[in-house]
């Protein structure tokens, strides 16, 4: 080793002893830079193999543990150590080493030297060069700048990376290798479809040429604020593989329709009559009264509930980082689940006597995506600190899709109550549980904003974009034609109605997110 002062600054530079062939690489390249190749080349050829784990000495009487040490001029190729900046060192990458131009000042108790060594001058300049012991030594903190990436690069690949220069980051780096995002989301779904469901006059209800108060529009779409929770680490200590995980969860997406015969005097649920009007048809469209001024008063209620919640766990690889820009592989795994329920819910009182009937028809969904994700992220890193990416993911997997469907009938008359299975739209010959399999596809974007508020605190907004295209929705399961056969259950030859078959849809959010990021 050989130590060298700087008079203008006081700092010690330590140079291991080189290889044969990085000494001669060294001294040709500042001569020309095609002899600096040719002694790269010699370096390979010869001496790569005979890296040593350089060794480190501070200056003599060192006693202040704040002393740093600079790495001089070539320290990739030397095998020197590392400093490391305050500037917050996230998951952006690997730490790499910076490389300064050589302003290494001649001191009296080691001279310059003017002249290419040869092998044997290199030599005994080494053994004469004067040692101090060993102590204890101290390292700042350090993170590339897009020139370090240059001219570290400038430095040609026999020596980068290197044994030794990773041993010496290993030894000495304390880097921030494990971060959390909690994130604050505003997002908002896919409107719900509906077919008509409450009705008035005129014409009794009867479509088509009744009023509709409910039916044939979307609902839902609000936007939601809900939560989505981050957290990853580092797998090695070079910084290019990490594990990471992820949770979101969004507020239930209620909607609820009311209407009342105080308002409207008239209220009935439309359905299509399939009893045989004994004419080779059947008696087509129909209402069930709710309301009906002078025989009974009533209301009708609808809730439509859609709630989503999704995790997963992603392993990220860096695939090329340049200090500026770096891309990344990801690969993981992926669950959703994307829940959904339409109750229909109708009271009727009928007038002058002690009766009403309650009416109930029910339409429960859950979707259970699991599957696997692929997919890229894209960082900008700007000389600030602040950082924007945009990642790309799509999910390849299986959606199991569970349909319920319940209903009933209540009649109340002199306090004796009849309870019966079966509402309007939910009849014996669609209720129960229904489930089946089938593939999807589910991608993801998002593009995030990531602003340094200190060393290791990052303020995050971002827009995301979720997609699935298969989702079976709690209104879709409605008989399509609102068919009802009112003879339950049906004879042998007549129409099962209502009927049940699996209808899905493509389904999906997007919106904003704010949030904090820690590292440690």
């Amino acid at each position: 080793m050989q130590q060298v002062r700087q008079p203008a600054t006081g700092v010690i530079r330590f140079r291991q002893v080189l290889p044969r062939g990085a000494t001669c690489a060294r001294r040709m390249s500042a001569q020309s830079p095609i002899l600096g190749l040719l002694g790269l080349f010699f370096l390979l050829v010869t001496d790569t193999n005979q890296a040593q784990t350089p060794s480190y000495r501070p200056r003599a009487g060192a006693g202040n543990r704040n002393e740093s040490l600079a790495p001089g001029p070539g320290a990739a190729l030397h095998g020197e150590v590392p400093t490391r900046s305050s500037q917050p060192n996230r998951r952006f990458g690997t730490p790499l080493l910076a490389t300064t131009a050589d302003k290494r000042q001649p001191s009296s108790s080691h001279p310059a030297r003017t002249d290419t060594p040869t092998r044997g001058t290199a030599q005994s300049a080494v053994h004469s060069q004067e040692t101090e012991p060993p102590g204890e030594r101290q390292v700042e903190s350090f993170i590339p700048t897009p020139t370090d990436w240059a001219n570290l690069l400038s430095l040609g690949v026999s020596d980068w990376p290197s044994a030794r220069f990773w041993r010496g980051v290993l030894a000495n780096e304390s880097v921030d290798a494990v971060w959390v995002d909690a994130e604050w989301l505003l997002w908002e779904g896919k409107k719900s479809s509906l077919p008509p469901l409450v009705t008035t006059d005129p014409n009794d209800g009867v479509l088509p040429d009744a009023t509709i108060l409910l039916g044939n529009e979307s609902i839902g779409g609000q936007r939601r604020p809900g939560g989505r929770l981050r957290f990853g680490a580092w797998s090695n200590p070079t910084q290019r593989v990490s594990w990471e995980g992820f949770l979101v969860g969004l507020s239930d997406e209620r909607f609820v329709f009311e209407a009342a015969s105080d308002e409207f005097p008239l209220l009935a649920r439309p359905f299509f009559n399939f009893t045989d009007d004994l004419m080779g048809g059947f008696v087509g469209q129909d209402a069930f009264l709710v309301a009906d001024p002078g025989n009974a008063t009533g209301f009708i209620r609808v809730q439509h509930n859609l709630d989503l919640l999704l995790g997963g766990v992603t392993r990220r690889l860096v695939l090329r980082s340049d200090g500026r820009w770096r891309v990344d592989l990801l690969a993981g795994y992926v669950a959703t689940r994307i829940d959904g329920s339409l109750e229909i819910r109708s009271l009727t009182d009928i007038v002058g006597e002690d009766a009403s009937l309650t009416v109930v028809d029910l339409f429960r969904t859950k979707n259970a995506f699991h599957g696997g994700q692929l997919g890229f992220e894209l960082e900008r890193i700007f000389a600030s600190g602040a950082v924007v990416d945009f990642a790309a993911r799509v999910g390849l997997g299986n959606m199991r899709q569970w349909v319920v469907i319940d209903g009933m009938q209540e009649a109340v008359a002199g306090g004796v109550v009849d309870r019966q299975t079966g509402g309007l739209l939910a009849q014996p010959t669609n209720i129960g549980t229904h489930r089946r399999d089938v593939f999807a596809v589910a991608p993801e974007l998002t593009l995030q904003y990531r602003h340094p508020l200190a060393r290791n605190i990052y303020f995050l907004a971002g827009y995301n974009f979720l997609y699935w295209n298969r989702v079976a929705l709690p209104a879709n399961q409605i008989d399509r034609e609102l068919g009802v056969n009112p003879n339950q259950p049906p004879a042998a030859g007549e129409p099962q109605r209502p009927e049940f078959s699996f209808q899905d849809t493509d389904y999906y959010v997007h919106g904003l997110s704010l949030g904090l990021e820690w590292s440690f």
